[in-house]
């Protein structure tokens, strides 16, 4: 640049800059005064921490932190606030100006993200996902009840899969009990199915799931016998011979 005006180009650091002056007729050289244009780095929304928290519904999650805001040009003077989204995507404005968010309790999984202000310029932290879930739910079995012949199997006994819990998979164990109330494992676990062998003795069956921290049972599967029927005698009553106590047919 040779004018007495010079127009920069778009910086990415802090820069100074003079202006060489030289006379054509006297070859006398000169600098003028050293202009500084100061660069601040770019606004920085900051990371959240933790990124990722997972609770059960109606609980709260620990207060969502981080590293603060940098850069601008405001001299550190941030101005805050937070937004929630229940898809991580359409945000909406909370309260809280703080660089840190206690959320209070949730029922759906949230995501939050911190929106920072300084000197005209806005920037946003990375999100953090709050995931709630369902308390563990045992699945239905059935029958309901089964009555068999006495030394026969009830066949298979089927359950649904259990829902909710927070886990990667679930556990499943069937039990058996005679009285309904003292339970022991029978078959292999990890099956929704079960098939008894020949029963002697009525039998009571559920199946047990079990999920991170949790544990649910089924319904009950009542496995019974036919009332039994006592046969009746024939004659029920009979004359007899009060000399030689022999019966007399009539």
């Amino acid at each position: 640049a040779t004018g007495p005006n010079y127009t920069s180009g778009n910086l990415t650091v802090t820069t100074y800059f003079r202006r060489f002056v030289a006379a054509s007729i006297s070859g006398s050289t000169g600098y003028s005064d050293v202009a500084t244009i100061t660069v601040n780095p770019q606004l920085q929304g900051g990371t959240l921490s933790p990124d990722s928290q997972d609770i059960f519904t109606g609980t709260s999650p620990a207060t969502i932190g981080g590293s603060p805001a940098s850069g601008g040009g405001c001299g550190c003077a941030y101005t805050y606030s937070w937004e929630s989204s229940p898809d991580g995507t359409n945000f909406t404005l909370i309260s809280g100006t703080a660089s840190t968010y206690s959320p209070g309790s949730l029922s759906s999984t949230t995501y939050y993200r911190r929106k920072v202000s300084c000197s005209g310029q806005t920037a946003y932290s990375t999100t953090a996902v709050v995931v709630v879930h369902n308390h563990l739910t045992a699945g239905t079995a059935s029958p309901s009840s089964v009555t068999i012949a006495y030394n026969t199997s009830p066949g298979q006994l089927t359950a649904t899969a259990s829902t909710g819990g927070m886990c990667g998979s679930y556990s499943y164990q069937w039990q058996q009990s005679s009285d309904n109330f003292v339970w022991s494992d029978v078959g292999p676990a990890g099956s929704l199915t079960y098939t008894p062998g020949n029963l002697t003795t009525a039998m009571y069956y559920r199946l047990k799931s079990v999920c991170g921290s949790e544990t649910a049972n089924t319904n009950t599967i009542t496995v019974q016998f036919p009332p039994f029927v006592a046969g009746a005698t024939s004659p029920s009553s009979q004359l007899t011979n009060i000399y030689t106590g022999a019966p007399l047919n009539l």
